[in-house]
């Protein structure tokens, strides 16, 4: 790409933080989190032992397969892809920073690609940095100009941009590229699923594809398919939305088949304790056993789904409901148990009324960049998107520590 067509997108970019303004404001706080160089780095190390992980589940599924269990479809077809390069991609990390003050990444989000990446970073704009920067004399981090130069880079020499659009198309980041890429030169296509599958390779020669498929779409995609698009610039690698958006991802770390290959004995034991504790149906029987004596203590989660569908916690679950789930976990392979990391809770104002929430942040990462925090979700509700709704964004010194602020 350019520099015009990057220069393009920045200012489309202007105009699309307006848009944003008008749909988040009514629930965004009026101020901003802090959060200290110390912590960004924290977060940025625990990406980077995170891709590495990723990529050597990637490169070496058929050696790691039994440790995380698949359908057998899935299997024959991340099996497929084996010696295919793994393409980088989007894994929006959740976390939490719990009552010990201390920060656990919980889950992460990478079926489709780039989600809410464009609406994060146009959103942390709205509590303009510069009056705190004025206010405190501090020097704040802003990624907008990298995100967007890495987002065009990626595409690289490609005439245009092509996404393929599964059944599920809520509000996915696709409904807002138009607007961000206007003036840019760079052609955007949207291809059903169905018709991308009518014509195969052939249709998306020479373009940057973005594939905004469910896991059930992308098992009816034929092998050869996902190996020749795999060749283009694509976002998301399949191996990252079978292996990395599926929660029993956390639970590898659990592994010393795969530590021992991945990490120095120093690394594993900083991503174990970066991540909140998870275990499969088949790991640390001990754990399992005291989830069932310590419900308040731990949470079931659904390996593949988001959005907070069908978490069970033990504490907001009646003795019976939490008895009769575990049991049912421990018999299937498709929920995990994770250690139960309550938020501290925050206080502000939205629209000039107080609430004091829990509240869940995300992170933004692609491949081995960061573009920092995304949106909080802020709730009177334990767990996000179950009951009210609000935003928080935060803002990055890059020098001090937090504590001298608001």
């Amino acid at each position: 790409m350019t520099n015009q067509a990057i220069q393009n997108v920045e200012q489309s970019f202007h105009s699309f933080v307006g848009l944003m303004g008008e749909k988040y404001r009514p629930w965004l706080y009026e101020s901003p989190l802090f959060m200290s160089r110390d912590r960004i780095q924290f977060l940025q190390t625990s990406q980077e032992y995170m891709f590495r992980l990723m990529k050597y589940i990637a490169d070496n599924y058929a050696e790691i397969e039994d440790l995380l269990p698949h359908d057998p479809a899935v299997k024959e077809f991340l099996k497929g892809l084996q010696g295919v390069p793994f393409q980088e991609g989007t894994f929006r990390t959740d976390f939490v920073i719990n009552e010990l003050d201390e920060i656990r990444l919980i889950e992460v989000t990478c079926r489709f690609p780039l989600n809410s990446y464009f609406r994060s970073l146009a959103v942390s704009t709205l509590n303009g940095s510069r009056a705190y920067e004025e206010k405190y004399g501090i020097r704040t981090a802003n990624y907008i100009n990298p995100f967007l130069k890495k987002f065009l880079t990626w595409a690289g020499d490609a005439k245009r941009i092509v996404i393929i659009q599964g059944e599920d198309c809520r509000d996915n980041e696709s409904f807002y590229l138009p607007s961000i890429l206007e003036g840019s030169g760079v052609e955007l296509d949207v291809c059903s699923f169905d018709d991308w599958l009518l014509h195969g390779a052939t249709w998306a020669k020479d373009a940057a594809i973005i594939a905004e498929l469910a896991f059930e779409e992308w098992l009816r995609v034929p092998i050869p398919l996902a190996r020749d698009m795999l060749r283009q610039p694509f976002l998301n690698d399949p191996r990252l939305v079978f292996t990395v958006h599926d929660k029993g991802f956390f639970a590898l770390v659990n592994r010393k088949e795969i530590t021992d290959k991945v990490f120095r004995a120093e690394e594993t034991a900083f991503i174990q304790q970066a991540f909140a504790e998870t275990y499969l149906s088949d790991q640390h029987p001990e754990m399992w056993d005291d989830a069932a004596e310590h419900p308040e203590h731990w949470i079931l989660k659904p390996r593949r789904l988001g959005r907070s569908v069908n978490i069970i916690a033990g504490s907001l679950s009646s003795a019976q409901e939490w008895q009769d789930a575990l049991a049912s976990a421990r018999e299937n392979h498709d929920m995990v148990l994770q250690k139960w990391h309550l938020s501290k809770k925050i206080t502000g104002q939205v629209r000039g009324v107080a609430y004091e929430d829990y509240f869940a942040g995300t992170l933004l990462y692609w491949g081995r960049d960061f573009f920092g925090p995304g949106m909080y979700r802020a709730s009177c509700y334990p767990i996000s998107n179950v009951k009210d709704n609000r935003m928080v964004t935060s803002v990055i010194d890059l020098e001090s520590e937090p504590a001298k602020y608001p």
